[in-house]
């Protein structure tokens, strides 16, 4: 924040504000460790002043405009796509400042993820191609991936991709090991998804028809019975990216709904969170719905579409989106699970 605040482009237009919720220490603290200069710290005095909204920090920020009305209530989470949620706050906090309608607008054939969607939740994290912008709505005009028509979205639910991120992320992804019992074997043959090479069950690989992505980790998290399954989910999930099909969709959504289903069971049994008001398995359920609620959303669309074949970029962005997800939520329980199933032998 400081950076930001300091910066050309932000010093004497925007005002950066953090506010501790646990006393002057730490605000104290935030002060000195970070160095603010530019930065406006404060705290919050009383527990009756308490936001009742939920802490935010790495969940995002809120911006306000310029007569204090609150624009955005959170923008994107730090924990759920990494520095793009910086790209988000800078992208967002431009438009705010463009002085006309022409500045500071994305231009056309720019790649963008829609995001923070209320009415149609089901598309928030797909892509798209910004086609245009409409003064009169003030909207961008994006045309969904999958999706033949342009569709009218605000700036605040377009997050811009960057233009290297692609190849950047490709770099940056390691190529693991599938085999029995699980990912990331040592044994294992390396293989990840769509790199020209599929997971075998015998823990080699094979051919595969398509290299146009880069490659999908296959995550472990060092539960047996939690890596088989998502070995399965990933190798039905490779079966959709060669043929397309809604029948291996549909598979696929078996497969990892089951999963799901026994995962959210072991949190039960082994106790692993008690549901309280920082619940640990909260969040990460709710993701389990939107993942197959962004299933759903593609089933319906290949069966009241003329293309009924899966598009190529839902194939690619679900085994990148159950990556994801595996190595955000499932590593937390990783040790918890590991230490139940010690207990019991």
């Amino acid at each position: 924040m400081e950076r930001w605040a300091s910066s050309a482009a932000f010093q004497k237009k925007v005002r950066f504000l953090t506010i501790s919720v646990a006393g002057p220490k730490l605000a104290d603290t935030y002060t000195k460790e970070y160095q603010f200069k530019n930065v406006l710290n404060g705290y919050i005095e009383r527990q009756n002043d308490m936001p009742t909204f939920g802490q935010l920090g790495c969940q995002g920020f809120i911006i306000f405009d310029q007569a204090g009305k609150m624009v955005l209530p959170a923008t994107s989470a730090f924990l759920d796509i990494d520095q793009k949620a910086f790209d988000d706050v800078e992208f967002q906090l431009n438009t705010l400042l463009s002085d006309n309608e022409s500045s500071g607008l994305l231009e056309p054939g720019r790649r963008v993820q829609l995001t923070r969607l209320v009415k149609a939740p089901r598309l928030n994290g797909r892509s798209g191609t910004v086609t245009g912008f409409d003064s009169k709505s003030k909207r961008y005009l994006v045309q969904i991936d999958g999706y033949e028509k342009s569709h009218g979205i605000q700036p605040v639910n377009v997050m811009p991709l960057r233009q290297s991120a692609k190849n950047s992320s490709n770099k940056k992804r390691k190529t693991t090991g599938c085999g029995p019992g699980g990912c990331s074997m040592p044994k294992a043959s390396p293989c990840s998804m769509n790199d020209g090479k599929g997971c075998a069950s015998t823990g080699g690989c094979s051919k595969n028809k398509s290299d146009e992505k880069g490659p999908i980790e296959c995550p472990s998290v060092g539960v047996r019975a939690m890596d088989e399954e998502h070995a399965e989910c990933f190798l039905s999930l490779q079966q959709l990216q060669e043929s397309r099909k809604p029948a291996d969709l549909k598979k696929a959504k078996e497969a990892i709904e089951a999963h799901f289903a026994h995962e959210e069971r072991l949190f039960e049994e082994t106790g692993f969170d008690d549901g309280g008001k920082f619940s640990k398995t909260k969040s990460h359920c709710q993701d389990h719905r939107k993942i197959l609620a962004e299933i759903d959303a593609e089933m319906n669309r290949c069966s009241s579409s003329s293309d009924s074949l899966v598009s190529k970029d839902f194939a690619y962005t679900l085994a990148s989106r159950l990556g994801d997800h595996t190595k955000q939520y499932d590593t937390q329980y990783s040790s918890h699970m590991q230490e139940h199933y010690k207990q019991q032998q």
